[in-house]
């Protein structure tokens, strides 16, 4: 048999409850009109060992459920954490829902996609659309997966490039001073604007839905060293949120301060070397 046409009618098979049926049953006459033949020599394959059939559904259909709450732990621990607190039952009971929705896909070994689509889905239902500060942990792990995932599938990609060796930022004191340098995204870092603050359960996990959160909005930024380090976090103003934006390419200060007129050039100037610290954007000549 065609090894892609037998994994077809696997996929079928397992989305399906009414095929399911048929297949455990061993009565493929109402699927006549709907298969080819190959198709059918495939389903008749599986009718005819029924519970070995049943119990590779099975197997599959739990495996896809473990995998999908293992990507969480793996690069989404706190929106883990979080499913975990609705109680086993309910965890249990998303996290089918989930895999249901999305055909019981297998994305294999690529882990950010299936954390990426679980937590949208979470984003989508009780009792994170509903308890205060649930839908901001998954935005901001949202954010920190798809960095994971964009720099994970970057081969080319090490670590942020430095700023040009002759940068000295510590002598910039005015736009003058800098007027030889451009301002630009290191590429490994993603942002996220919240409707609380988050900040007590970043520092104490153990304090996630115990501790309340604070008031908001607040703007955060994902960022990674190199791709052997853990994802860190750093809450920033909404001006250096709207300015390293703007950094998408290359800008000089004065260029910056001419996009964003309302803000003094010594803002422009501290945002810049904020950003500097954390290490998401560098110099290069202008």
């Amino acid at each position: 048999m065609n090894p892609r046409l037998v994994w077809d009618v696997w996929r079928r098979i397992l989305t399906n409850e009414d095929w399911v049926a048929m297949v455990l049953a061993g009565d493929l006459t109402r699927l006549a009109p709907q298969v080819s033949p190959e198709e059918r020599a495939v389903l008749e394959a599986y009718a005819s060992t029924p519970e070995a059939t049943r119990i590779t559904i099975g197997m599959y259909r739990n495996r896809t459920q473990s995998v999908a709450r293992s990507s969480l732990g793996m690069v989404a621990p706190y929106a883990k954490r979080l499913l975990e607190k609705t109680g086993e039952d309910r965890a249990i009971a998303l996290t089918r829902e989930y895999t249901v929705a999305s055909g019981y896909r297998d994305d294999g070994p690529r882990f950010c996609k299936t954390a990426l689509d679980f937590l949208g889905f979470l984003a989508g239902v009780p009792p994170f659309t509903e308890t205060p500060g649930w839908a901001d942990i998954l935005a901001l792990e949202t954010a920190s997966v798809r960095l994971q995932q964009r720099l994970g599938d970057d081969r080319a990609w090490r670590a942020p490039p430095a700023c040009d060796p002759a940068f000295d930022r510590e002598a910039g004191e005015t736009f003058l001073d800098y007027d030889a340098w451009a301002l630009v995204w290191c590429g490994n870092a993603e942002t996220a604007r919240l409707d609380h603050d988050v900040t007590p359960w970043l520092e104490d996990p153990t304090a996630l839905d115990e501790t309340a959160v604070g008031p908001g909005p607040t703007w955060w930024i994902a960022s990674l060293a190199d791709t052997e380090s853990e994802v860190a976090y750093a809450q920033i103003s909404e001006r250096a949120f709207d300015v390293y934006a703007l950094l998408a390419r290359p800008l000089r200060p004065a260029e910056i301060g001419a996009r964003v007129p309302a803000l003094p050039e010594d803002d422009v100037l501290s945002i810049l070397g904020e950003l500097l610290e954390l290490g998401v954007i560098r110099a290069i000549r202008a």
